[in-house]
C-alpha cells in the first residue's frame, strides 16, 4: 500500500484544492514534509478568513496548545504546535502575536505556520517600579499589556514592534534585530492602546488623550488631540476603519481587580485630522469592530462568512494583578451598533482573568 508521503503530487494538490479553512490546511501540512511543500503553495490563495478567538495553554509535553473559537463556523477546535513555549499573548497583527514565557523570553509568533522571531530580553524594558512587592507570576504578567506592529515580519523586515509594558503601563519599541527595548519618554503613564496608523504610532490615555509616538533619535510622546471625556469607568481602543482614526469606549460596570465585570455598551468616535476634533460615529456600515488584547481591528463583514455588519466583537478585558481562577461569567459578546443591544457569545473557551483570549486573523 502507497504510504502518504508517496502520493503523486498532482493528487495531494487536487485534496488541498478543496480546503477552505486555514486549520484544515495546518492540519494538512502536518501530515508529512511533500504534503507540508504543497499545503505553503495553496495556503496563500485563501479566501479572506475570518478572525479566531484564541486562547493558549501550555500541554504535559511543554508544547503550546491553541484553543480556537471560529465565528463562522461556531465551533471550538485545538491542536498543539511543539517546541513552541510561552502562555502570556499580547498583540495580534495579521495572524503575529507576542509571547511572554515564564523565563521573560520574549518572541513574535505566528501560530498558523509555527514561525518564530526572538524579540529582546524583557530584563532591557525599563519598567520603573519596585519589584519587592510582587510575587514571579505576578511580574511575568505585568512584562507587557499590549503590542502594536508596523507591519507583519513575513513580509518587511524592517518591521517596529511597539509596547504597552510594566505596572505603569509605559512604552518602549524594538526593531527586528534589535538586542535592547528603547524606551520612549512619555508625559504621562497608564497607555490603554496603541496602533500603527499611516506610517505613524499613535497611543490612547482615555483620561488624557491621543499622543504621536515619536520612535525616531530621540523617542517621545506628543499630545495631538485631548479627551473625549474624563470616564474611569471606560476603557480605551485605538482602530482604523475606512482610512479613519477611530477611538473606541468600551463603558463597564467592574473592578479590575475582581473577576466581576460586566461590558454595558461602546461608544464610537472618529477623529478629523483637519481641526484635530472627534465626531461621534452612529454606524460602522457594513464593517465590524474586533476589539480585546489584540491590536483593534476593522473587518468588512460583507465579505467573511458567519460576521454580522455594523457591530462590535468584544473579548474579555482581563487583569494581570489578578491571579484568580477560572472565570465562570465570561464577558464576550457582539454589541449591535444599530440598537445598542449586546449578545452574549458562548465560545466554550476556558481562561483566567488574567490572561483572557484575543482575536487573530489567520495569516500563512
Amino acid at each position: 500500500m502507497v504510504g502518504w508521503s508517496e502520493l503523486p503530487e498532482d493528487i495531494v494538490e487536487h485534496i488541498a484544492k478543496r480546503l477552505t479553512f486555514i486549520l484544515d490546511f495546518t492540519r494538512f501540512g502536518a501530515v508529512c514534509r511533500s504534503w507540508r511543500f504543497v499545503e505553503s503553495k495553496k495556503k496563500r490563495l485563501l479566501t479572506p478568513q475570518p478572525p479566531f478567538l484564541m486562547h493558549i495553554m501550555v500541554g504535559k509535553d511543554g508544547g503550546m496548545i491553541y484553543n480556537y473559537y471560529s465565528l463562522s463556523e461556531n465551533k471550538k477546535f485545538e491542536f498543539t504546535i511543539p517546541k513552541t513555549h510561552g502562555i502570556k499573548c499580547v498583540g495580534s497583527t495579521e495572524g503575529w502575536i507576542l509571547t511572554v514565557d515564564d523565563c521573560f523570553k520574549m518572541l513574535l509568533l505566528n501560530p498558523f505556520t509555527s514561525a518564530q522571531i526572538e524579540l529582546p530580553p524583557k530584563a532591557t524594558l525599563k519598567d520603573k517600579f519596585s519589584r519587592d512587592h510582587y510575587s514571579q507570576e505576578e511580574l511575568w504578567h505585568l512584562t507587557v499589556w499590549k503590542a502594536s506592529l508596523s507591519s507583519s515580519p513575513s513580509s518587511n523586515n524592517e518591521c517596529v514592534v511597539l509596547t504597552i509594558h510594566g505596572y505603569w503601563r509605559l512604552l518602549s519599541f524594538a526593531r527586528l534585530g534589535d538586542e535592547v527595548w528603547t524606551p520612549v519618554d512619555c508625559v504621562i503613564q497608564y497607555f490603554d492602546d496603541a496602533i500603527y496608523y499611516k506610517g505613524k504610532f499613535y497611543a490612547l490615555n482615555v483620561i488624557r488623550g491621543v499622543f504621536w509616538v515619536d520612535i525616531s533619535i530621540n523617542p517621545s510622546t506628543i499630545l495631538i488631540t485631548n479627551p473625549i471625556q474624563e470616564a474611569t469607568t471606560e476603557i480605551g481602543y485605538l482602530v482604523e476603519w475606512c482610512g479613519e482614526l477611530l477611538q473606541v469606549l468600551r463603558q463597564m460596570d467592574l473592578d479590575m481587580c475582581s473577576p466581576g465585570h460586566q461590558t454595558l455598551g461602546f461608544r464610537v468616535f472618529k477623529l478629523d485630522f483637519s481641526i484635530m476634533k472627534w465626531e461621534e460615529v452612529k454606524s460602522l456600515g457594513h464593517y465590524a469592530l474586533f476589539l480585546g488584547w489584540n491590536t483593534s481591528i476593522s473587518l468588512n463583514a460583507a465579505i467573511l462568512p458567519g460576521i454580522n455588519e455594523n457591530c462590535i466583537y468584544f473579548s474579555d478585558i482581563g487583569h494581570p494583578l489578578c491571579i484568580a481562577k477560572e472565570i465562570l461569567q465570561k464577558d464576550i459578546g457582539i454589541f449591535y451598533m444599530k440598537d445598542k443591544s449586546i449578545e452574549p457569545l458562548h465560545t466554550g473557551l476556558t481562561y483566567c482573568f488574567h490572561a483572557p483570549p484575543l482575536w487573530v486573523i489567520p495569516n500563512p
